[in-house]
């Protein structure tokens, strides 16, 4: 059970404001955990192999109560406990379907964007010193 307290101010025609507060209540009983397919990704800021995502169609579906799925669940992990290495990804990736050939296709595709946006980044700092420059 969530419970929050909402706020609202309201002005009138004279311009006096009033608060006027009100209880909302929430219960969640039911968790539903979808699987999506995994693909191949697009995402250039992934540091090294080949990124991955997550595509539209649902793999599969399990509903849980909620009480026990939070009793049941584990600790919560990390940021660094997120990221998936790669070599995990490269096996994921296998499993899917997808070849080596398409993989180091999608890191090279991923490494030409790359560059670019960091020679985007130097010329826009560069363009920024020079207007400041120009401007003093």
């Amino acid at each position: 059970e969530m419970s929050d307290t909402v706020s609202l101010n309201c002005s009138s025609e004279e311009g006096e404001e009033s608060e006027r507060r009100s209880t909302v209540h929430v219960n969640f009983t039911k968790l539903e955990i979808r699987e999506y397919e995994l693909q191949l990704g697009d995402n250039p800021a992934v540091r090294k192999g080949p990124p991955i995502s997550i595509g539209w169609d649902v793999v599969d579906c399990f509903e849980h109560d909620l009480d026990s799925y939070e009793l049941t669940r584990g600790e919560r992990r990390n940021f660094r406990d997120l990221k998936i290495p790669e070599r995990d990804r490269k096996q994921m990736l296998r499993q899917a379907g997808y070849s080596l050939n398409d993989m180091r296709q999608r890191i090279k595709q991923a490494n030409i964007i790359k560059r670019r946006r960091a020679k985007s980044a130097t010329m826009t700092a560069t363009v920024e010193i020079l207007t400041e420059a120009y401007q003093s």
